[in-house]
């Protein structure tokens, strides 16, 4: 320890591009030297003189109601085969804000339409220890959830077991479908678009952070949910998210199609 000198902490530390990452070892970095002060092994800490990386506020990267009504659209129209489940991935990611890796864990019976609940048993981390949590779903949600199922069903597809296939139909899909028309998830800021989309608008329409928080499964109340995952919507702005309906079901509350087929915001 003696022999570490400040030079080579920062070379270390350079080569993390990350300023989370590199914040991340620098707290465990103080943590250890602090320690060795502290019973006698070395005289003072090498890492005393480093500060954290100061990261200005950035906005999480957010899809508008208007653009995820033209996803559902594309997904109405272009479904994919049933047993790829494109349409129920998109619910859960969307308006379920649920992560990837539990979305390909999702089984059709911890769907609960009537009680308005999805239950999540595995959530991430759960070898680790982390808590299996239930998700309150919105009207909205259900309406969809009821829509895909009964497409597959029509399709000769049976509605049991795992929900979503694989993340790789997802990708094909969008590529298809959806980048030529300009809706792309490829870039770097739209990783985890579909949950911050979710946590973005369900914030902004119903202003309760406790809550949108639970249904994400964050363990430390609002603090994760406001430093990542929330952009911010005035509610006059995220309360049509809770509108979008499968296209015949909006039709008839609205009292018929727009001219362009799509639900009139």
């Amino acid at each position: 320890m003696e022999q570490i000198a400040p030079e080579d902490l920062k070379r270390i530390l350079a080569r993390y591009s990350s300023s989370v990452s590199r914040n991340a070892l620098l707290r465990r970095l103080h943590a250890v030297f602090r320690w060795g002060v502290r019973e006698g092994l070395i005289r003072c800490s090498p890492a005393e003189g480093l500060r954290y990386s100061q990261q200005p506020y950035s906005e999480p990267a957010f899809f508008l109601p208007e653009q995820v009504q033209r996803i559902f659209r594309f997904a109405e129209t272009h479904p994919g085969l049933p047993e790829q489940g494109i349409g129920v991935y998109l619910t859960l990611g969307f308006f379920a804000g649920v992560r990837t890796a539990e979305i390909l864990r999702a089984d059709w019976e911890d769907l609960d339409l009537k009680g308005r609940t999805l239950r999540i048993p595995k959530p991430k981390g759960y070898l680790k220890g982390s808590r299996p949590r239930l998700i309150e779903l919105e009207e909205n949600t259900c309406a969809w959830f009821r829509y895909w199922k009964r497409h597959y069903e029509q399709q000769g597809f049976r509605c049991s077991g795992r929900m979503v296939s694989n993340a790789r139909a997802l990708t094909t899909w969008k590529k298809l479908y959806l980048e030529p028309e300009g809706i792309s998830w490829g870039r770097l800021d739209h990783h985890n678009v579909m949950r911050h989309t979710y946590a973005t608008m369900h914030v902004g329409a119903f202003r309760n952070a406790p809550e949108t928080a639970l249904n994400l499964g964050h363990s430390r109340s609002t603090e994760l949910l406001e430093r990542h995952y929330r952009g911010l919507v005035a509610q006059d702005v995220a309360r049509p998210y809770w509108s979008i309906l499968p296209c015949a079901q909006a039709a008839r509350q609205s009292g018929g199609p727009t001219a362009s087929g799509a639900w009139d915001f």
